[in-house]
């Protein structure tokens, strides 16, 4: 199901992993994507919070025929006040506590469920109907005034 490539947030172009050096665009512009996931990508790259990644995936519930968990994960990078794209829909959240072994900080804004398969929809429509209504919510922000605020707050930093 999940089809993670090398994409260019700049070119907005798959870029194959053998053909990374001969792309001309620097590397910092290159980021690790579910197919499904470049609208999001290319809208947040928009408002200057380039993904490092971003990443969907559903795991069968053990012992549980028809549920998955389902999780969508969107690396950005570094951490961003709240405030600058607000309160996210329901289901997604920031997440920047360090919680892994080696001690390396999180940066995510990601989505997580427990889905069952009632027959209204399939997995695939599922997560495709998560990644659209993100996108939606991601539409309704001013792309320049979030450019601008980050990069006032960096030069704060």
């Amino acid at each position: 199901m999940s089809n993670r490539k090398l994409y260019c947030m700049r070119c907005r172009k798959f870029v194959p992993q053998r053909a990374l050096d001969e792309h001309g665009c620097p590397f910092k512009y290159i980021s690790a994507v579910d197919k499904e996931m470049t609208g999001i990508v290319d809208r947040l790259y928009k408002m200057g919070i380039p993904p490092v990644y971003a990443v969907w995936s559903a795991t069968p519930l053990k012992g549980e025929k028809g549920k998955y968990a389902i999780s969508i994960r969107i690396d950005i990078g570094r951490r961003i006040s709240e405030d600058i794209l607000g309160k996210l829909p329901q289901g997604w959240g920031y997440i920047w506590e360090t919680a892994t072994s080696d001690r390396s900080p999180m940066h995510l804004i990601a989505y997580g469920e427990n889905w069952c398969d009632s027959g209204s929809e399939t997995l695939e429509e599922r997560i495709k109907k998560l990644i659209k209504d993100f996108e939606e919510f991601l539409d309704t922000k001013d792309c320049e005034a979030i450019k601008a605020v980050l990069i006032l707050m960096e030069g704060w930093g």
